[in-house]
């Protein structure tokens, strides 16, 4: 979101949060609208950037032209898509379907798990493991088939997730 904040009468300090992006002279109001357009192109470049940051978890998802980005708090689990080459994403509330290879999310954070050749959970979510089943209950109700081969490796990290 752009704020703008009156320091005076002759100029208005534009921030995000709390980087500034640019000072707005108001004496030049034929600027006004190549500044602003300006700022909203650094802005949106900047939005772009949070996805390829080490430090920040977050997951950029691309869908055609408009890009998201998650929390990683936010993800239960990706799986794979019937549709060729798609992945869907599970929120809470939430399911996006968007290009992309489960191999590329394998190693977001500790949390996440490779429990089956098409489906990758977030620990921190899973509500109940049965074991005879195969089945995972997140915290939203969703449900996730565990293969038998990874399922002792899930069970370990379920185990010892705090």
């Amino acid at each position: 979101m752009l704020y703008t904040k009156i320091l005076s009468r002759v100029c208005t300090y534009t921030y995000t949060g709390s980087t500034a992006l640019d000072f707005i002279i108001k004496d030049e109001v034929n600027a006004w609208e190549n500044k602003v357009l300006d700022v909203l192109k650094e802005a949106h470049k900047r939005y772009l950037q949070i996805g390829n940051d080490a430090d920040v978890n977050v997951v950029q998802i691309k869908m055609g032209s408009r890009i998201r980005n998650i929390d990683h708090d936010a993800i239960y689990f990706f799986e794979a898509s019937p549709n060729p080459h798609k992945l869907v994403l599970h929120l809470h509330n939430e399911q996006i379907e968007f290009p992309g290879r489960l191999k590329d999310y394998e190693n977001l954070s500790e949390y996440f798990y490779r429990c089956h050749k098409g489906c990758i959970v977030n620990v921190k979510h899973i509500e109940e493991i049965d074991t005879s089943e195969r089945l995972l209950t997140m915290a939203n109700g969703s449900t996730c088939v565990a293969s038998s081969r990874l399922l002792r490796g899930l069970l370990k990290k379920f185990q010892s997730k705090i």
